[in-house]
């Protein structure tokens, strides 16, 4: 994979709804592997509402994301940056993940007790009933992993622990609790799950608790390593292999022993990690900023463009080349 150090001389700024880079018809005329690294395009917004989590295919050709208000899965087309047709699930869909092999989609339904499955190529989706659980709790974040199973997280109306991470069985569709994450298996109501390239190592951020707990689960052994930071937390990201953690693009972290291996001072919405580990891309509320990992430094910063803020999440492409970041204005997109 090739992964590029964006350079200052190289920042440019470039906005669809501007007019710039764009046809008459409103589509763009060059495509994100043709445009300078640094560039930054907003895809024009089909759906109007704001979107929700992301992911991006194995291909690095296709971005999917969760429009909780509208019930559905919109896809973006990364070389033109035109949305799809959306895809209706389950209610108020909010995490959202994809197979290793980049044929199925798994929406975690948090309006309903239910895992919306998406087959791509045909858009066909199959609705799977979740356990209740003691505070009739939804599906909230969700990431798939290499051993044919999933892990998803539950939330419900209320704060704190009461919440669970579920195995599911992808050939089965049935739901165990796990046990050995959290603390006594339980979890907070807003546990942000995230996983590595490979799918071979889970991360879980127990969100809305003072003390910042957090889990590793390898998939091949069902392991959980667990830790604390002592701060509020929301999200973790992990590299390729999950040989390096980042929580909140601040928070560096061993994942085979949850040691704290550095700190970076920075204000992330979410973040996200090359394959290597080496460097990271945090979206803050005005920019998008490059961060060392190895000398827990900030870098480069790209200025969003004008009214736009960062507000939600953010992804990688496999190949490393671009990163799709969900802001006020719908989706950017940055050539890496």
């Amino acid at each position: 994979m090739s992964y590029r150090n964006m350079s200052r001389s190289a920042l440019i700024l470039a906005v669809a709804a501007a007019g710039m880079f764009a046809t008459t018809g409103g589509a763009l005329a060059a495509t994100t592997s043709s445009l300078p690294p640094g560039t930054i395009r907003m895809a024009p917004d089909a759906s109007g509402p704001a979107l929700g989590d992301v992911v991006i295919n194995p291909a690095s050709t296709v971005a999917y994301f969760t429009v909780p208000t509208e019930n559905e899965v919109l896809p973006l087309d990364l070389a033109t940056d035109e949305f799809g047709t959306a895809i209706p699930v389950g209610s108020d869909p909010q995490g959202i993940d994809i197979t290793p092999n980049g044929k199925t989609l798994y929406v975690a339904d948090s309006g309903g007790q239910t895992i919306s499955r998406v087959t791509i190529a045909t858009g066909k989706v199959k609705t799977i009933t979740t356990p209740a659980g003691i505070l009739n709790d939804t599906p909230y974040s969700i990431a798939v992993m290499n051993n044919g199973n999933a892990l998803y997280s539950t939330t419900f109306a209320g704060s704190g622990f009461g919440a669970n991470v579920y195995d599911l069985n992808l050939s089965t569709d049935t739901s165990t609790v796990v046990s050995n994450m959290g603390i006594n298996g339980e979890v907070t109501e807003v546990t942000q799950l995230s996983r590595s390239g490979n799918h071979a190592v889970v991360g879980a951020a127990l969100g809305d608790d003072s003390g910042g707990p957090f889990d590793v689960y390898t998939a091949a052994t069902g392991d959980v390593v667990s830790g604390s930071l002592n701060a509020f937390i929301s999200s973790a990201a992990l590299n390729q292999k999950g040989t390096k953690m980042v929580v909140d693009g601040s928070y560096v972290l061993d994942p085979a022993t949850g040691s704290l291996l550095g700190t970076i001072s920075d204000d992330c919405v979410s973040a996200v990690l090359n394959s290597s580990g080496s460097t990271g891309y945090c979206l803050e509320t005005n920019s998008i900023v490059e961060l060392d990992v190895s000398t827990f430094l900030t870098g480069t910063s790209i200025a969003l463009p004008s009214g736009v803020t960062g507000t939600g999440d953010m992804a990688i492409s496999p190949n490393g080349d671009i990163l799709v970041a969900v802001t006020s204005a719908g989706a950017a997109v940055v050539s890496i």
